[in-house]
C-alpha cells in the first residue's frame, strides 16, 4: 500500500495506473489545528514499510517525516533536488 498527501496528484496518478492500493491522508484543520501536518505525518509515515520521498531539504513537513521514519527505523528512499534547475 502507498501513503501519498493530499496534494501530490503526480504521484496519486503514477501510483493508481499501475494498480498500487493507495491510502490518501489529508489533514485534519478542524480538529487538530496547527497540529494537523505532524499528526498525519506520523499516521502516514509510522504505518509505511518504506518511506519515499522528493525533498528540497528545505521543507519542514518532508523532515518531520524523515524524523519519524528515522525513529521507526523504516527504510527511505530519500532524493534531492534542485528547484531551481
Amino acid at each position: 500500500s502507498v501513503s501519498i498527501l493530499e496534494n501530490d496528484k503526480f504521484l496519486l496518478d503514477f501510483f493508481n495506473k499501475r494498480k498500487y492500493n493507495v491510502q490518501k491522508y489529508d489533514s485534519n484543520w478542524s480538529e487538530f489545528g496547527l497540529g494537523a501536518i505532524p499528526k498525519r505525518n506520523l499516521d502516514m509515515v509510522s504505518k509505511a514499510s518504506l518511506f519515499v520521498a522528493l525533498w528540497d531539504g528545505k521543507s519542514r513537513s518532508i523532515n518531520n517525516m524523515v524524523q519519524i521514519a528515522l525513529r521507526y527505523k523504516i527504510p527511505m528512499n530519500l532524493r534531492y533536488f534542485n528547484d531551481k534547475n
